[in-house]
């Protein structure tokens, strides 16, 4: 991406997210757009110009991370998503890549982390495809009565 070119991205996550996360992104070439919700995310995005990136709380009001990269899919975006969780969590950032996602942030929001991760995500916009979820594998006392059966 030149220095030119400006992108844009959209924080979906409480007040006191936004502001962290915005203030860590001022130095960047970046338009930040803000909702809290995924319903003002909707009507935010149908009146904007396109989204680079956009950075998800984990859950929302009306849904959580994988009802955004949904959102994205289902809306032919070409959005990279990046989930804020509350802590490091292997199975959550797996999941998070395995449906389409870029990467997670975990707080404290440090601004050189944030940018790191935003400006790898830009890098990365592209068509995201949804995937469903993984099968659980079946539990121990389900083997043991399959292989009883057999």
């Amino acid at each position: 991406m030149s220095s030119s070119d400006r992108s844009t991205v959209l924080l979906l996550m409480s007040q006191a997210d936004v502001a962290m996360i915005d203030a860590a992104l001022r130095p960047l070439n970046v338009d930040v757009l803000c909702a809290h919700d995924l319903r003002e995310a909707r009507k935010r995005v149908s009146t904007a110009q396109p989204i680079d990136v956009v950075v998800t709380d984990v859950t929302l009001p009306d849904g959580n991370w994988s009802d955004v990269i949904r959102w994205v899919v289902d809306g032919g975006g070409e959005a990279s998503v990046v989930v804020c969780a509350p802590r490091a969590d292997e199975f959550l950032w797996s999941e998070v890549l395995w449906r389409g996602g870029y990467d997670i942030l975990v707080p404290p929001y440090r601004p050189q982390d944030v940018r790191r991760v935003i400006e790898g995500a830009q890098r990365a916009s592209f068509p995201v495809t949804w995937r469903s979820p993984r099968p659980k594998p079946p539990r121990a006392e389900s083997r043991v009565a399959a292989a009883s059966v057999h």
